[in-house]
Order: C-alpha cells, then sequence, then structure tokens
C-alpha cells in the first residue's frame, strides 16, 4: 500500500512534537489545505471518482493526522460548497470539505481542504498545532516549522529534498522486500484511513447510514 503522506518529513516532525510534549498536552491540530486544483476529468464525474476532493486528495491529510502518534476516535465532516450547480446537476462531487478528527487521548485536528482556493505564494500555506505549553507554527507541506514552546524558540527544517516523503517510501518498500517484512505503511494502516474517510462521509449523510 502506497501513502507519501505517512511518510513526509512533517509527518515525522509532528511525531516528535507530540511524543516529546513540546507543546503539553495537545489542544487542536489547524491543518490549512486549502488550494486551487483544476480537475475537468474523471474526477468531476461522481459515477467514476468514488467521491470529492476528500476522497480523492483529502484523504492524505487525513492520514497524517491519523499518524502523529495519537488514535483517532471521532470524525466529522462538512461540505461548505458543492461546485456549480451544474456540476452538482451532473453528479460531481465536493470540491471543498472541513474536517474534524478527535483523538482519544485528548485533543482534535481540524482539516480544512479544498480545490476551489488560490494561496497567496504558490502553494505555501500554514497550519499550526496548540497545546497547554506552546504552539508549533508549520508550512503545511512541511517547509520549515517554528516552536514556541517552555525550552523557548526552536526553528525546523524538516526535510527539503523529500518534501513529499516519496524517496522515504520508496526506501522502505525496497528495505521491506529485501528483508522479507511489512512496510511502515502497512494494510491495516490503509484499512485504517479508508474506514476514516469513509466515516467521514457517512457522518455527512446521517440519512444515508
Amino acid at each position: 500500500m502506497a501513502e507519501n503522506y505517512f511518510y513526509k518529513p512533517l509527518t515525522g516532525l509532528l511525531q516528535r512534537i507530540v511524543a516529546e510534549r513540546a507543546v503539553g498536552s495537545l489542544i487542536v491540530i489547524q491543518l490549512n489545505a486549502l488550494k486551487t486544483q483544476r480537475t475537468n476529468d474523471w474526477r468531476d464525474d461522481g459515477g467514476l471518482a468514488g467521491g470529492g476532493a476528500l476522497f480523492e486528495g483529502g484523504i492524505h491529510w487525513v492520514s497524517l493526522l491519523a499518524s502523529i502518534g495519537l488514535t483517532p476516535s471521532r470524525i466529522h465532516a462538512t461540505f461548505p460548497r458543492n461546485g456549480t450547480a451544474a456540476n452538482r446537476s451532473a453528479g460531481a462531487r465536493e470540491r471543498s470539505a472541513v474536517v474534524t478528527m478527535e483523538y482519544a487521548e485528548g485533543g482534535a485536528a481540524a482539516l480544512a481542504y479544498s480545490w476551489d482556493v488560490p494561496s497567496l505564494i504558490n502553494g505555501v500555506r500554514m497550519s499550526r498545532m496548540v497545546g497547554t505549553d506552546g504552539m508549533l507554527r508549520f508550512e503545511t507541506n512541511g517547509l520549515f516549522a517554528t516552536l514556541l514552546g517552555k525550552q523557548g524558540p526552536r526553528i525546523f527544517v524538516p526535510g527539503l529534498s523529500d518534501l513529499a516523503g516519496y524517496r522515504a517510501m520508496m526506501s522502505d518498500f525496497i528495505a521491506a522486500i529485501e528483508q522479507q517484512r511489512p512496510p511502515k505503511y502497512h494494510l491495516a494502516l490503509a484499512r485504517r484511513d479508508l474506514e476514516l474517510i469513509e466515516r467521514a462521509y457517512a457522518s455527512a449523510n446521517p440519512d444515508a447510514q
């Protein structure tokens, strides 16, 4: 199973911040993944795509939020707008989604994901992790992060050479084959992520359950 966001340097940094309690007890992660993405292809056909923006692209960010060392317990999705009236009548799915995820250990995450919101500087967006003892501000793709906590300010550059995590993912896959072991991102985690997305869609359409 391939999920490169699991291998992103940013994911590793968030895992470290959580494990070290560098911001104290987690209150909220506000993840800004708004962008402009043109489709005009099978993604606009609900019958072919199987889902909209959340299913096609938002699942990567849901996987990241589920992989920071905390246990997702509840998830809910809201779809603020579903594109133009013509798209809706043609069966197109959502192009924007707001997802909230609660963790069993405490705290929550809020993901804002869209294909219809331009970013100011070529895809650069800011997000943050807020805790009882500090705050981690980070560029959503993982370009850089700044931490204000009990130990004073710190600056991180998680990994510019592999921002998307593809290199680490392929290295792990090759090592898994050579060592005859499961990769770090395995089938059970893939099922977890898909189930989270299915639960998110179900929460937005309670009458369909």
